[in-house]
């Protein structure tokens, strides 16, 4: 519980601009007509929600063997087309990113933990659409992405000898970077887009900075669609 308060404070902040972001445009985009090309036009704006299939792992000096999981991810984005070519597409996400890692033996009570985060990532995306205009448009993006840590499962392998608190062991944020390349498609009246993504974490998971490195990586495969 407290470790979800204590994300709460750095959510909230997050989740209110993307609403805010929505509410200042809704009125604009009602009065575009349905029937206007939807990626063919610079300052569209179109938003809707975000849903996909992650493959987790673990990286990092901390480890030596790692069980990955399949995860899910799950939210809502806001996709700005600035330029023909270029948008901006900020999202908020919940997902769920697990692991059984077996640690070198000096930084836990116990050598083998598995893992389950709960967690709300923040990515903010910039993206490229090298084929712009056509009606099944391919684009590249990247960015930086910022992740909270809402709940925190860890089952040892062996119970933990002494007091042990995973609030005081473990960051609450994160900060990492995300890349990929999907398409966009405008079908049955919304825009659906499909992509691929590489997230890396850039933040060691630990919050004692001269511990050896653990940080969380991994594969999502999303569909979003257009609301």
């Amino acid at each position: 519980m407290k470790s979800l308060a204590r994300s709460i404070r750095y959510v909230l902040p997050a989740i209110l601009v993307l609403l805010v972001l929505v509410g200042m445009v809704m009125p604009v985009y009602a009065q575009v007509s349905s029937a206007q090309p939807a990626m063919t036009a610079s300052g569209d704006l179109t938003y809707g929600i975000r849903l996909g299939a992650l493959y987790n792992d673990f990286t990092g000096d901390a480890i030596r063997r790692v069980e990955d999981k399949a995860g899910f991810s799950g939210g809502v984005y806001l996709n700005y087309r600035f330029h023909r070519r270029f948008a901006i597409q900020p999202e908020v996400l919940f997902s769920t990113r697990s692991g059984k890692v077996d640690h070198t033996g000096v930084l836990l009570p116990a050598e083998t933990v598995d893992y389950t985060f709960g967690m709300l990532d923040v990515p903010v995306l910039l993206k490229y659409y090298p084929f712009a205009g056509r009606s099944i448009e391919p684009n590249l993006f990247a960015g930086p992405m910022a992740s909270f840590t809402l709940s925190r499962d860890l089952n040892f392998a062996q119970e933990p000898s002494g007091r042990f608190d995973p609030s005081d062991e473990y960051r609450t944020g994160t900060l990492g970077v995300t890349f990929g390349a999907g398409f966009e498609k405008h079908a049955w009246g919304r825009r659906l887009s499909f992509d691929t993504r590489y997230t890396l974490g850039l933040t060691n998971l630990f919050r004692d900075d001269h511990r050896p490195d653990f940080r969380m990586r991994g594969w999502t495969v999303t569909v979003g669609v257009g609301l």
